[in-house]
């Protein structure tokens, strides 16, 4: 599914490195799952492996959660009207929010305005079918969601963790308390004391002594309200 910061397009590297350092019948821990795309290919990887994705936002885990368990089957059209009945009616379906909040809105951005679709090859976009097609696919009932914050989580002792968080200079989310970056670097680092954990930045926030173990330069998602811009990115994976 679409996701603002969501790693689809590099989550098969990504995985492919995090999965080397699980053992057999291990666990896999993220605190920041967001859409799950690295979460999903390290299920493809590894199907012997026990997965715990958290995330903060309780609409986005209401809809995880209620496509794991079948509770909740994302629809193939969402007009506009009703996208707008549920950004103000939030609470009648969670699950039916997250995806009007993530899936229907441009670059996967918390009711950042109603995706409308563009013209692609001639045919206009269908944003709510190719993100339902997405959930319904995917592996997450093969997963356990947990809603809290990173520091609340309770992380097994031998997982493997890793942590794809807002980033230092990146875009604040909405629907949820601005996050504490400084607190968060005191807490990651406290943890791989003790766990093999990993975390996702651009290549400019990162210190210059840290152990960067892949990288990968590409064209950003446009920011919200700048549908042209894409700058150019360099992301790497750290092993803490």
């Amino acid at each position: 599914m679409q996701y603002l910061g969501g790693k689809v397009r590099l989550a098969k590297e990504l995985a492919a490195k995090i999965v080397e350092y699980i053992p057999f019948g291990g666990t896999y821990v993220e605190p920041f799952c967001g859409g799950c795309a690295v979460a999903i290919k390290v299920r493809e990887y590894r199907p012997d492996v026990t997965i715990i994705c958290n995330d903060l936002h309780p609409y986005l885990i209401a809809l995880l959660r209620g496509v794991a368990d079948g509770s909740f089957e994302p629809p193939d059209t969402l007009n506009e009207t009703t996208w707008r009945y549920i950004k103000y009616n939030k609470d009648k379906n969670p699950a039916l929010t997250g995806f009007a909040g993530f899936c229907c809105c441009f670059a996967g951005t918390y009711f950042h305005g109603y995706a409308r679709g563009c013209h692609v090859g001639g045919h206009i976009r269908n944003y709510a079918k190719e993100n339902a097609r997405a959930l319904k696919a995917a592996p997450l009932k093969t997963m356990s969601f947990v809603c809290g914050s990173f520091d609340d989580l309770t992380i097994p002792s031998g997982a493997v963790v890793y942590c794809d968080p807002p980033y230092k200079t990146g875009y604040q989310y909405s629907g949820v308390p601005p996050f504490d970056y400084p607190a968060y670097m005191r807490w990651v680092k406290e943890l791989a004391k003790t766990h093999d954990v990993f975390m996702s930045e651009y290549e400019s926030n990162v210190e210059p002594d840290v152990n960067i173990i892949w990288r990968k330069e590409y064209a950003g998602n446009a920011r919200p309200g700048d549908h042209k811009t894409r700058p150019r990115r360099v992301d790497v994976l750290v092993k803490l």
